[in-house]
């Protein structure tokens, strides 16, 4: 008999809303009416169901605010996928290696070694304040931050650059995570003298306004091609929380958070009214059309620091449970929301005031100790040699593919990246053809819709994995070598 496992969005009693329901019977409730319900006799089929049934990057909002309810014994195996479905659901191929091209052009400033290594506990005890883009960040919440920022270190996201200027804040730290050539307006007014902070894969452009970038390490195997010495800092999933990381990796204690709401503000206010979208508009919206609703089409409603109810939604519920998790690898810390009452709350962040003026002053440009990195440029020969090889063995694999007596599972093999590329840089090819494979197989899989046999899915799978191969590999020789 088969297990039953209900998908999609109801409202248990006990729970609230649920996108996930494990169930060891046949029935379901009258609470959870209208959710897909599958019966597979394996744990593998019942992957694969689920696998379709959050198939595309709209999925990463529902995703993220998912419970699994219900105890069963697949429970564990699927909670554990469905992680890796928001990794596979989150940037396509062309992402990935516009990220890649993007760390390799700022191999210059890599290399002079400013990085998460050497920002780690650089500012022990000295106290922070980082500033989101969320309602709270008011104007007359940066006023108060202006009156106090010669005393605490102000890490401020990209979007609020702007804001901060036009408020008389000068941020020692600014920070950025997204590749986009969008962002550049972002910083387009930063004051030279604040330090970047920044994830390799932005756009050079956006270094060049600034006359420091620490590079912040992430947990993909980019940073260990870059340099595998260097530890993964959490960094979240926005500007924002980057700057909370950041904030913590450095030792800041105590961190105050501006802006960091992660909820809807007065009027359904998703952002503050002093925060630079309007530059990066034409991006916001296309990623919003990508997504279905990423920021709109999932919400409910969670604790607030106001001790009501806040309307919330999936995006942001990713990202507060990325503060969470920063949060509580530093329990010597004090994190401090310091907005008013506003905002979801976040576990292990406390309300509380700004500070009033006074204290200690903190260095304007604070010391960050080098670590050695090598260019990555320096890499360039033996990666014109893995593209090389790489189409090779996809425009064989095209030759080879619809012949009789071709053995696809030997294809398969031979298209594996790391049998193909150079053990140097097998972990630079992993991170940007990591999301081929899944997303040709989903939309195979929802193309198909049972027509195919087994045989000819993974037919039509392989050519268009070698065909993706190629069209990235003749991208990377005109992005990196033209």
């Amino acid at each position: 008999m088969g297990r039953t496992i209900a998908v999609g969005r109801a409202f248990d009693p006990g729970k609230g809303l649920t996108d996930l329901v494990l169930l060891p019977g046949e029935e379901i409730p009258p609470a959870r009416a209208g959710l897909t319900v599958y019966q597979p006799e394996t744990l593998d089929s019942a992957l694969v169901a689920l696998r379709l049934t959050f198939a595309k990057h709209a999925a990463i909002a529902t995703l993220g605010g998912a419970t699994v309810a219900g105890e069963h014994p697949w429970r564990e195996a699927i909670e554990r996928r469905l992680i890796e479905f928001l990794e596979d659901l989150g940037n396509c191929p062309q992402d990935s290696l516009e990220g890649a091209v993007n760390a390799i052009r700022n191999g210059a400033s890599i290399a002079e070694g400013y990085n998460s290594a050497g920002l780690a506990g650089a500012l022990a005890g000295k106290a922070a304040i980082c500033i989101g883009a969320g309602p709270s960040a008011t104007p007359e919440a940066l006023a108060k931050i202006r009156e106090i920022q010669g005393t605490h270190y102000i890490f401020a996201c990209d979007a609020m650059v702007e804001a901060c200027a036009k408020a008389g804040i000068i941020p020692h730290f600014v920070t950025m995570l997204e590749r986009v050539p969008e962002m550049i307006p972002l910083v387009e007014h930063a004051d030279p003298a604040s330090t970047f902070i920044a994830m390799p894969v932005v756009d050079p452009r956006c270094a060049a306004k600034f006359t420091r970038t620490v590079w912040y390490w992430g947990g993909d195997d980019l940073y260990t091609w870059l340099h595998p010495g260097i530890a993964q800092s959490a960094c979240g999933r926005s500007s924002g929380t980057l700057s909370v990381g950041a904030a913590l990796a450095a030792g800041c204690n105590p961190v105050y958070l501006v802006g960091h709401d992660l909820a809807y503000g007065p009027d359904r206010a998703g952002h503050s009214t002093a925060a630079h979208f309007d530059a990066a508009d034409g991006q916001r919206k296309k990623d919003e059309a990508a997504t279905d609703g990423y920021y709109e089409g999932e919400q409910w409603t969670v604790a607030g620091y106001s001790g009501q109810p806040v309307l919330t939604n999936g995006a942001w519920s990713l990202m507060r449970g990325d503060i969470e998790l920063m949060v509580a690898d530093c329990p010597d810390r004090r994190v401090i929301s310091a907005q008013d009452g506003m905002g979801a709350a976040i576990s292990g962040v406390i309300s509380g005031p700004l500070p009033e003026p006074g204290g200690e002053k903190v260095s304007a440009r604070p010391t960050i100790m080098p670590v050695p990195v090598l260019d990555p440029r320096g890499r360039l020969p033996s990666i014109r040699d893995d593209i090389s090889r790489i189409m090779a063995v996809a425009n064989r694999a095209q030759t080879l593919l619809y012949r009789p007596e071709t053995k696809l599972n030997e294809i398969a093999a031979a298209l594996a990246i790391g049998a193909i590329v150079s053990a140097e840089n097998r972990p630079l090819f992993r991170y940007v053809t990591r999301t081929i494979a899944t997303s040709l197989s989903l939309r195979l899989h929802l193309r198909a819709e049972g027509a195919h046999n087994a045989a000819e899915l993974q037919r039509e799978c392989l050519a268009l994995q070698a065909s993706t191969y190629i069209g990235l590999c003749h991208r990377m020789i005109l992005e990196l070598f033209k």
